[in-house]
């Protein structure tokens, strides 16, 4: 497993991840026609990850490259359902075996908290957990209090407790929200979780500039990189704004520094 995690975070403990998985639950055929052309600009970019769903990763393993890959294993509820609110209901979606298959260095999947199955999502982590252990792969657990149903419960002390939770039910890493500022969030996030803590991007329709303060607030906060997704791929132009973003989390560059990219 050493070298798989070796393949999501590079020398210096950092990682881009560009998650592109909200086919499974998003209307994204406006947006994203081409998956063959989101990954090539991604890539060219400079991210270092791909996230994407099991169909992404066996249709393009040439676009894919020598990125690293992550691959959701689980599904929920549709934009398109009753309640219209994605991931309202979990599922396993593709078999640990499958993700092995499929080349990837990890595997990721939801964990609520603070909703009403909750025990269900804290068994779905530790059985996921396990079957990654049987082949190697990373886990990353995505972490979200209240899930996407309930998001008044994304407080930071509710992100801090469960963080840390996904890390006792066997999470390698995990992906959270980020909220507050970036000594709020180092003190009571990332230094109780003792694993590396990556924060997500969330919605679209951000100016470069705001995109690129969040990056560097969440590398001020000690976080081990971001995984963003419509804010990039939907972005007009994705190859720009990643190469931004790799200044910032590689190269520690100032947002006044990585917005030169952008032009």
């Amino acid at each position: 497993m050493k070298k798989r995690m070796h393949n999501i975070f590079k020398e210096d403990g950092r990682t881009f991840i560009l998650a592109f998985d909200h086919g499974i639950a998003m209307n994204v055929g406006a947006a994203a026609p081409d998956p063959r052309k989101v990954i090539e600009s991604v890539r060219k970019g400079g991210a270092d990850v791909l996230l994407t769903s099991g169909g992404v990763a066996g249709s393009f393993a040439d676009e894919i490259g020598g990125m690293g890959l992550i691959v959701r294993a689980d599904g929920g509820t549709t934009i398109k359902g009753p309640s219209g609110t994605v991931f309202e209901q979990l599922f396993a979606s593709v078999p640990i075996e499958e993700c092995n298959r499929l080349g990837a260095d990890g595997v990721i999947s939801m964990m609520f908290s603070h909703v009403p199955d909750e025990v269900g999502s804290i068994e779905r982590t530790a059985a996921i957990s396990a079957e990654c252990k049987k082949y190697g792969l990373g886990y990353c657990v995505e972490a979200i209090p209240g899930g996407f149903a309930l998001p008044q419960h994304q407080t930071i002390e509710n992100i801090s407790f469960s963080a840390r939770l996904a890390c006792e039910m066997g999470a390698d890493f995990v992906k959270v929200p980020f909220v507050g500022e970036a000594q709020a969030f180092r003190e009571q996030v990332v230094e109780k979780c003792y694993k590396p803590v990556i924060v997500l991007g969330g919605g679209g329709g951000k100016s470069d500039e705001v995109i690129l303060a969040d990056v560097r607030r969440a590398m001020d906060a000690g976080c081990s990189g971001i995984a963003y997704g419509r804010l990039l791929w939907a972005h007009p132009h994705p190859e720009k704004i990643c190469a931004a973003i790799t200044k910032v989390i590689h190269e520690d560059a100032s947002v006044e520094q990585a917005l030169l990219c952008c032009h």
